[in-house]
């Protein structure tokens, strides 16, 4: 059964699943935030909307966590220390207003916190692929292909994704 234990290996844990969601909504809102360009800030904000209410669905939809943390930074930071802390911040954040809950998700210190459980290189690897080809955007107008390629260098320039699962933002 060689094929199933290398599929079992890209299979993403519940704690980088929800690690993986939070960065991608992360990265989504911090290239809106450097955008430019109004026809493009306007083709994003649906796209950021519609995957921030997905992932706190997904979040009100977790039952029967154990130690769920208040929903603030710090406390969430402070879970995540925790062995199995998926389902508890899933409950804290479904728990929340819509609006605050995006909040924490699109907050640096939340997301670093929990790029910075993922230790095992292989894991930090397989994320930070999932990270580099997240392409979620439409395209805004119609552009030759020479301008499109720059405009996906723009979108995808502007995080180093190695830089942001070591937890630096800069």
């Amino acid at each position: 059964m060689l094929g199933k234990e290398i599929f079992d290996q890209f299979r993403l844990t519940d704690e980088e699943a929800l690690t993986l969601a939070a960065a991608k909504l992360w990265l989504m809102q911090h290239d809106l935030d450097k955008d430019p360009d109004p026809e493009d800030i306007c083709a994003k904000r649906p796209v950021i909307l519609e995957y921030a209410l997905a992932l706190h669905r997904a979040c009100e939809a977790q039952f029967g966590a154990e130690g769920v943390p208040d929903a603030n930074p710090t406390e969430l930071r402070a879970r995540v220390d925790h062995v199995s802390w998926a389902p508890a911040v899933r409950r804290a954040l479904g728990d929340l207003p819509f609006d605050k809950a995006r909040a924490l998700c699109t907050n640096w210190s939340v997301v670093a916190g929990m790029l910075s459980k993922v230790r095992r290189r292989d894991r930090a690897v397989l994320l930070c692929v999932e990270l580099a080809v997240f392409y979620p955007w439409p395209q805004v107008r119609a552009r030759s292909t020479r301008a499109g390629h720059r405009q996906a260098g723009r979108c995808h320039g502007r995080t180093d994704h190695t830089r942001l699962l070591r937890g630096d933002r800069r």
